[in-house]
């Protein structure tokens, strides 16, 4: 964020992407995706259930490297039991994905202003930080690119999540509840249900170029807002 804010390029959205995203649209229907959002932030943003707040965001927590742990096992964490102070402002804590789409006034707030500095430094002793540092901002009042309440759809990504009440078919295999897709995923991956989402995940790292070939003949001269199977 603080490079592309020295950048000369006068960009107008920042999105964040991870190694096992894959576009579902070309640039230019992104950016018409985009344009459609009216200057408002694509974050995630909605209440904690009361017990989760209070793991959570009640008592500090550190994380130790764990040398025999792998990827999200590669720490520990645990309650210093050590009680938290009130968050910086009394904002409210809200939770959300990492995965977001930010304007360059929130960029340049975010870098500027002194309070999400003071709430990036409060949430660091908190379990999951990251969940939460953009969609609390999300909901402050003023904050540019933000609004209260309920938040509007989250578009950034087509996710096949597994859990108890639902129950879904994968047909690549699962990775901490989420789907890592392969061929037959693509039915659910350009479905009516993801067709305003921009970018799907998980891609498998050791990926078949072939799939990724399959992905973007789906996706020539398709609009955005629009589904290839009604899934």
């Amino acid at each position: 964020m603080e490079d592309l804010l020295q950048s000369k390029i006068q960009w107008k959205y920042l999105i964040n992407l991870v190694g096992q995203d894959y576009p579902l649209y070309d640039n230019r229907e992104i950016v018409t995706a985009l344009k459609g959002l009216q200057g408002s932030n694509v974050i995630e943003s909605f209440q904690m259930r009361k017990n989760e707040k209070i793991k959570r965001l009640k008592y500090s927590y550190e994380c130790v490297k764990s040398f025999n742990g792998f990827e999200h096992t590669a720490y520990s964490c645990y309650s210093k039991g050590l009680k938290l102070m009130p968050p910086p402002g009394n904002i409210s804590i809200f939770k959300g994905s990492t995965f977001a789409a930010l304007t360059r006034t929130f960029c340049e707030y975010v870098q500027k202003d002194f309070l999400p500095h003071r709430l990036f430094s409060w949430l660091s002793d908190t379990l999951a930080p990251e969940e939460s540092f953009l969609s609390s901002l999300q909901q402050i009042k003023g904050v540019p690119g933000g609004y209260q309440g309920n938040q509007s759809e989250w578009i950034m990504r087509a996710i096949h999540w597994n859990s108890e009440e639902r129950r879904v078919e994968c047909h690549g295999n699962w990775v901490r509840m989420v789907c890592v897709v392969d061929f037959p995923d693509i039915a659910w991956i350009f479905g009516r249900n993801n067709q305003r989402k921009l970018f799907v995940q998980k891609i498998p790292f050791d990926f078949d170029q072939r799939f990724l070939d399959c992905l973007d003949l789906a996706k020539t001269k398709r609009r955005y807002n629009t589904f290839i199977y009604n899934h």
